[in-house]
């Protein structure tokens, strides 16, 4: 039969190092009450005092931010299409009532427009059936 690995947190950890580093208590003293080997809680300390003291990511926790990154790049892109609907409805709102209102000096400029002459009806000709002028 195996050894039974205990795991420890990070708190735990930087608690106990805080305490040697404060003067509360030493490694000895940590070590007996935590049934600990020395050479472990001392490489704790190290960590601790070089500052490369971090909790590990774990695979669920690098799942869950691919995950959340995803989300977000939806939620802007939902955004962005909220954004478009809601100008393109204010401009279709625009187009009806322009066309139905009333020409008043405040929205006169939008009625002005330069006149197509190729859109009005070309006068009528004739011909004269003998070709004569």
């Amino acid at each position: 039969m195996g050894k039974i690995r205990r795991k420890f947190d990070v708190s735990f950890k930087t608690q106990d190092c805080q305490r040697i580093e404060a003067g509360l208590q030493t490694v000895a003293e940590i070590c007996h009450e935590n049934q600990l080997q020395r050479q472990m809680v001392e490489g704790w300390l190290s960590r601790y005092v070089s500052g490369k003291m971090a909790p590990r990511v774990t695979d669920r926790q690098r799942e869950l931010e691919r995950e959340n990154e995803k989300l977000k790049a939806k939620v802007g892109e939902l955004t962005m299409t909220i954004d478009l609907l809601k100008k393109v409805e204010l401009w279709k709102k625009q187009q009806t009532s322009v066309g139905s209102s009333i020409i008043t000096s405040r929205n006169l400029a939008q009625f002005q427009k330069p006149a197509d002459m190729l859109s009005y009806p070309r006068p009528a000709t004739t011909t004269n059936p003998r070709g004569t002028k």
